[in-house]
């Protein structure tokens, strides 16, 4: 690094994007090489917010007990990171300091041009973790997403829950997921429910789930539509910063319901299809999906009392 900083002295470096540490080595020496940069050539220094890592070294913010941690007191989180024993965090980072961590980002955050966030939700938990950040520096932006066309589902059938994507970790509902499998086999429930993706998280098999495997983004909306799926999940359970697949889901105009937390709650506010779901757990979002595919039935057969639970 030294050698980039001896070039950035011959060379005009106009803008430093700081887009991610997450599994380097020596993140903070990294964002304080930025600094050093910055110092050096006048350059402007954007931040853009698609995870936590400026937050915690847990990026995704998933504390110790398996949960969002909701960004608490700083006696908490020394306590949390000293605890820290899941697989993905000790693999990526394992760093175990949270008030030197905190130091180094904070100088970060006051040194930066521009902060780029997709959510508003992101612009919360950051200014929650930092308060003295200028909010004027922030951008709320909404990334672009190619159009996926609109699909036909047969909504009047029995609950068929559609969960898109690569579920790789418990922070992307991994858990849910298997505790909710459990509950629909063991309670005999006549609800099927197929992952379009792959899970990385051991699953017994069982005749209510099934996975397609990896697919090609164009075919998406004829596998759904193959499928049988009529109400599709967004089983995260942390605050993830934009969610393509929301976005993807929504244009394809398919009935989507989320967790309350992060972005995919944000849009689905005020999607006509959505519903949040209060609390985060197996039982109660089962419960919640089951209503929500007997509203739609109400309201495609303009029945009364149709109307979407929150």
């Amino acid at each position: 690094m030294n050698s980039l900083l001896e070039l950035a002295k011959k060379v005009k470096i106009e803008e430093i994007f700081l887009n991610n540490l997450v599994s380097f080595d020596d993140p903070l020496s990294v964002a304080q090489w930025c600094l050093t940069l910055k110092g050096l050539t006048g350059a402007k220094l954007t931040i853009p917010i698609h995870d936590y890592f400026c937050i915690c070294p847990s990026y995704t913010l998933i504390d110790d007990q398996g949960k969002f941690c909701g960004i608490p007191e700083l006696n908490r989180c020394r306590d949390c990171l000293r605890n820290m024993n899941r697989e993905e965090f000790c693999t990526l980072v394992d760093y175990r300091d949270i008030d030197r961590w905190r130091s180094a980002w904070s100088s970060v955050l006051k040194e930066a041009d521009s902060i780029l966030c997709f959510s508003h939700s992101s612009v919360k938990l950051l200014n929650k973790a930092y308060p003295f950040v200028d909010l004027s520096k922030i951008e709320v932006l909404t990334l672009p997403v190619d159009p996926l066309r609109k699909v036909q589902l047969e909504w009047s059938g029995p609950l068929h829950i559609g969960v898109v994507g690569h579920i790789y970790s418990p922070a992307k509902g991994s858990g849910i997921i298997k505790e909710m499998v459990r509950i629909i086999q063991e309670q005999h429930l006549p609800i099927q429910m197929t992952i379009f993706g792959t899970m990385e998280v051991p699953i017994p098999s069982s005749p209510h789930l099934r996975l397609t495997g990896p697919y090609k983004r164009e075919e998406l909306p004829d596998i759904i539509e193959k499928s049988g799926a009529n109400i599709f999940f967004l089983p995260s359970i942390w605050p993830e910063t934009f969610s393509y697949v929301t976005a993807e889901l929504m244009q394809m105009g398919v009935p989507l319901a989320a967790f309350d937390i992060g972005a995919p709650a944000e849009r689905l506010r005020t999607y006509p299809l959505g519903l949040v779901i209060s609390k985060i757990e197996p039982q109660h979002a089962l419960q919640a999906l089951m209503d929500f595919h007997g509203q739609l039935i109400k309201k495609m057969n303009n029945l009364p009392d149709a109307s979407f639970a929150s």
